[in-house]
């Protein structure tokens, strides 16, 4: 794996087709055009760019990747990737709160290589599982078809994590919740407790309501 910076003002104009035509994967930064030097001065608006060979690629082959991108005359340099996922990271500055944040969303893939697939972590799917069990409470959710639809439609990275093997976890979430719900309500049948209150604004008064079907004791005389 190797890894080059791209600056668009001397760069051809064409350079990433002529990257994609090379047939192999990478990854493209979004424009990295708020980055400072330690001084506080702008850098250079660039990109980072990290290629990743499905085979051991000699120096001068990757030479000559780059001149068939960039041109023969482009300034060279590059870099061996010690770590994919952390230099995936670090296309938008993901582990670099100090540093300007870029959006993941506007990474550029190439070679069929899948960007959030590189960079997605078990914290991730802690903070994901976290973010599912509360809008379950939320939205007072009883049935996980619910989650996976709005998933879906809304939260690719929830159904990334649901579809790696975390369905049976949120199901039985979703199942003890609604179990506790109809317990409660068996309860509140049987111990006559009341299933809301309310509160007469001009006296204060608190009254209370029960399931229907119920009735409380005076209804009952």
């Amino acid at each position: 794996m190797y890894a080059f910076l791209v600056y668009p003002d001397s760069a051809p104009s064409d350079w990433l087709t002529r990257l994609d035509n090379e047939h192999v994967a990478a990854f493209i930064s979004p424009l990295h055009d708020k980055d400072e030097n330690p001084d506080g001065t702008p850098k250079k608006a660039h990109y980072h760019v990290m290629v990743m060979y499905e085979s051991v690629k000699s120096v001068e082959q990757v030479d000559e990747m780059r001149e068939r991108v960039l041109g023969a005359n482009y300034n060279k340099g590059y870099e061996n990737v010690a770590s994919m996922r952390g230099y995936a990271r670090y296309l938008t500055h993901a582990d670099n709160p100090e540093k300007a944040q870029y959006d993941r969303a506007d990474v550029v893939t190439l070679g069929g290589a899948d960007y959030d697939e590189v960079i997605h972590s078990a914290a991730d799917d802690s903070a994901a599982l976290r973010e599912m069990y509360a809008w379950i409470k939320e939205n007072n959710v009883k049935y996980y078809h619910e989650l996976v639809d709005y998933a879906l439609a809304e939260r690719s990275d929830w159904a990334r994590v649901l579809h790696k093997g975390h369905i049976y976890a949120v199901s039985t979430y979703i199942r003890s919740i609604a179990a506790h719900d109809k317990d409660w309500r068996e309860r509140a049948k049987n111990e006559r407790i009341p299933t809301k209150l309310r509160i007469n604004e001009e006296t204060g008064e608190i009254t209370e309501s029960f399931e229907e079907g119920d009735q409380s004791d005076e209804d009952q005389d």
